[in-house]
């Protein structure tokens, strides 16, 4: 062990140059991506030699002087370093997915958007630290459901879901989501449920999703399903204008996000002056009202689409619990442009509210996750089977 310690304390320079470069050639493969608690070390590290050698290259002939500088720059990223694992631990400035998967993932990195576009390739667990842990094994199409087929009776009535993860069910099982707990209330043979929910997509994707993979299926029913996050993906992700030339971009992140995924100690300055997606908070309302202007337009892509093939289509507002809890509903005007542009939708909001959800939320939503639990997908169900009117259901054989 002595020896161990005095050739790491003999070779540290080469070892951080060595963990720095290690570090730069997986950011080039996976972008932040791969940025955790060890990442950060090399980072604090790095910049603890960059001083050092600043202090050895201007006081290279005031011996005292460079030692003392040093010593104190030593100290300071020594505690920096403490404060960075307190922060990490305690979870304080952790985003999302950093307390989801314990690794930064940036919002703006698109190397893994064909996700929204082609689905899950092999089973994968979805979980939340030790909340929850539930197992989804996909379809050759990519979506968390049974096989399907093309083929269709005359006298089969085809629903297909559209939506994210609370469409896919994230937060209980697969026999647990809402589109399966509206299988067994409609308990109608006659009815078919594909479930073409994914895990962070958004409405732009779904309508993509549709007019290139689902309609194949000849659904009689789309029920789309939107949520407050739809509203901060496009933001991120942009309209339809992401998909150019085979490729699919999204908006830049600030030049600055590799120190805010590397330093928590960073973020309690960037927090004052950014919100959650890195953007200023000086005008968040203008940045809004673009999203929902982008989701309004695909409303009226997705009611069109549908009546030129021949299908109902439904839009379903469903609330965050925060949304509840602070009595905020973000879609007011656009269930007003559903109205005035005779888009049907069923608003979840007044729905949950009525059901007094928010008297006892977490017997809904998983308390940190904030995902539905299996008795909040059922509420879900209940909800969308209220709303579905006689013209957008089968007659009951």
């Amino acid at each position: 062990m002595k020896k161990l310690i005095v050739f790491v304390l003999k070779y540290s320079t080469y070892l951080i140059l060595l963990a720095i470069l290690i570090q730069l050639l997986i950011y080039c493969l996976v972008g932040l991506k791969h940025i955790t608690i060890a990442s950060s070390l090399i980072f604090y590290l790095g910049l603890w030699l960059i001083v050092k050698f600043i202090i050895i290259l201007f006081a290279k002939n005031k011996q005292p002087l460079r030692s003392n500088l040093i010593l104190i720059n030593s100290s300071v990223f020594f505690t920096l370093i403490i404060i960075e694992v307190a922060l990490r631990i305690s979870g304080l400035y952790s985003t999302y997915f950093e307390k989801r998967t314990y690794y930064y993932n940036s919002m703006y990195e698109n190397k893994n958007a064909d996700f929204f576009i082609k689905g899950r390739e092999n089973s994968t667990e979805l979980s939340f630290g030790r909340e929850y842990s539930f197992t989804r094994t996909p379809n050759k199409e990519g979506f968390s459901d049974k096989e399907w087929t093309t083929e269709k009776d005359d006298s089969c009535y085809r629903i297909i879901a559209i939506g994210d993860s609370f469409t896919e069910g994230d937060g209980t099982d697969a026999d647990s989501t809402w589109l399966k707990f509206l299988e067994r209330k409609m308990s109608n043979e006659y009815v078919e449920y594909f479930n073409a929910g994914l895990c962070g997509s958004d409405p732009v994707f779904e309508y993509y999703i549709l007019e290139n993979t689902l309609i194949k299926y000849k659904p009689d029913l789309v029920i789309l399903c939107i949520n407050p996050s739809d509203i901060e993906d496009i933001i991120i992700r942009g309209g339809f204008e992401r998909f150019q030339d085979e490729e699919i971009v999204f908006r830049k992140g600030p030049w600055w996000e590799f120190i805010y995924a590397s330093s928590h100690v960073s973020r309690a300055f960037y927090n004052v002056f950014f919100d959650d997606k890195l953007l200023p908070k000086s005008n968040p309302k203008l940045e809004n009202e673009n999203s929902l202007r982008i989701i309004q337009n695909c409303l009226l892509k997705f009611n069109n689409f549908c009546k030129i093939n021949n299908c109902e289509f439904v839009c379903v507002f469903h609330p965050f619990k925060t949304d509840l809890i602070k009595n905020k509903n973000a879609f007011k005007n656009t269930m007003y442009f559903c109205n005035k542009n005779s888009i049907s939708y069923i608003n979840l909001y007044e729905y949950f509210q009525k059901q007094k959800v928010k008297t006892d939320i977490n017997q809904y939503y998983w308390q940190k996750d904030g995902h539905h639990n299996a008795k909040g997908y059922e509420l879900m169900a209940d909800g969308i089977l209220k709303g579905l009117t006689e013209e957008h259901l089968p007659p009951t054989p």
